[in-house]
């Protein structure tokens, strides 16, 4: 979500307070519809099968939200990161709603 959120930005408060900016971003595609091939769905990088990526939106909007936030954020950092800034990261995280966060990752995966 980094580019979007940075383009948010451009939109909401222009870029003439910025001297430079680099983009890195996501693969091309989070989730695709089931009728893509498996080589395509290899070939741009999804994340997410679809039934995947329902059932983790389901799960993060569940009374067992704040678990399968910390799941997935320790699936998605680096073992070599230290606990202090994990924590760190993962409480953060935990700051939006899990409603909206489940809503974000399902409009976001698309």
């Amino acid at each position: 979500m980094g580019a979007s959120m940075k383009l948010c930005y451009f939109d909401l408060y222009g870029s003439n307070k910025l001297l430079q900016m680099i983009i890195d971003d996501e693969p091309t595609a989070l989730t695709l519809k089931d009728h893509e091939s498996a080589n395509v769905n290899k070939n741009l990088g999804e994340l997410f099968p679809w039934p995947t990526l329902v059932v983790n939106c389901d799960a993060l909007a569940s009374s067992n939200g704040v678990a399968t936030t910390r799941a997935m954020m320790e699936n998605m950092l680096s073992d070599q990161i230290t606990s202090a800034d994990r924590e760190w990261i993962i409480e953060e995280n935990h700051k939006l709603p899990r409603n909206y966060a489940a809503a974000l990752l399902f409009n976001h995966s698309l």
